[in-house]
């Protein structure tokens, strides 16, 4: 099984890279972004944000890499998504509350 990563920062690859060997022991890790060669995107969210705009509008270009991935993991902390109306969050802010 071969599994991409985007995150972050490199410390957050530590991290998941663990979390993903162990939970699926012969699965490869190729992180993709930060990395040397992605410098421009920036690290932290809003270099994760920048490599989903640059490769969801080419999305041929993830198949540059040297074999299809299996999975893609795209890691972002939960104290950023406020910035975003997706998912739960939006969810949560148009629900009544309870009382």
């Amino acid at each position: 099984m071969y599994i991409g990563v985007v995150s972050e920062g490199p410390s957050d690859y530590i991290i998941l890279k663990t979390l993903i060997t162990a939970a699926f022991p012969s699965a490869e890790t190729l992180h993709l972004h930060p990395s040397p060669a992605a410098l421009e995107l920036g690290a932290g969210w809003n270099g994760v944000r920048r490599w989903c705009k640059k490769f969801c509008a080419e999305p041929s270009m993830i198949s540059l890499i040297d074999r299809p991935l299996d999975f893609l993991v795209i890691h972002v902390d939960c104290s950023m998504a406020w910035h975003f109306d997706i998912g739960w969050i939006a969810l949560l802010r148009s629900r009544p509350r309870q009382r």
